[in-house]
């Protein structure tokens, strides 16, 4: 629960209370709570009154660029927003949000990956996370999958990989 959530909850538990007390024996107050896609809504009705608070929801995370180096053939599913970018000499490692869940995504990079020319090494998958492998010439690929609320987590590692 974030700190604009509880605020608007503590808000309407203090106004609950005021409207309980500082009255005649009214009917008992009723306190709505809503949380959904769009934010927390709080509603308290008592008998002669009515206070609503809202909130909106958190802001999606902000889109990061993604780094030139990174490998074209090592594609990103529709509606994904990188969120964070980590490089290091010959690896790049990519944190994203996406839609869907786990078995779709799975689906999704089994057959993006191949009409790229990557061959699949390995596929693990448990209720709600997976781990694939990729590989091709030159480079590995690996991706993790985990159900999250309303995106799915991903983090994509691309790796140079030399010849021996």
């Amino acid at each position: 629960m974030t700190v604009r959530t509880c605020l608007v909850v503590t808000v309407a538990l203090a106004v609950l209370a005021t409207t309980a007390c500082s009255r005649k024996p009214e009917p008992a107050p009723r306190l709505d709570v809503t949380v959904g896609p769009k934010g927390v809504s709080v509603g308290v009705t008592a008998a002669k009154s009515k206070v609503d608070v809202k909130a909106p929801a958190p802001a999606a995370p902000a889109a990061v660029k993604l780094p030139a180096a990174w490998p074209k053939e090592f594609v990103l599913p529709a509606g994904a927003i990188v969120t964070e970018t980590n490089e290091t000499e010959g690896k790049i490692v990519l944190d994203l949000k996406a839609p869907g869940k786990v078995e779709a995504l799975v689906e999704y990079y089994v057959t993006a990956m191949a009409k790229q020319g990557w061959k699949q090494e390995s596929k693990g998958v448990e209720a709600g996370e997976a781990n694939l492998e990729f590989t091709r010439p030159g480079r590995k690929a690996n991706v993790h999958i985990t159900d999250g609320e309303g995106a799915a987590s991903l983090t994509l590692t691309a790796t140079k990989v030399t010849e021996e």
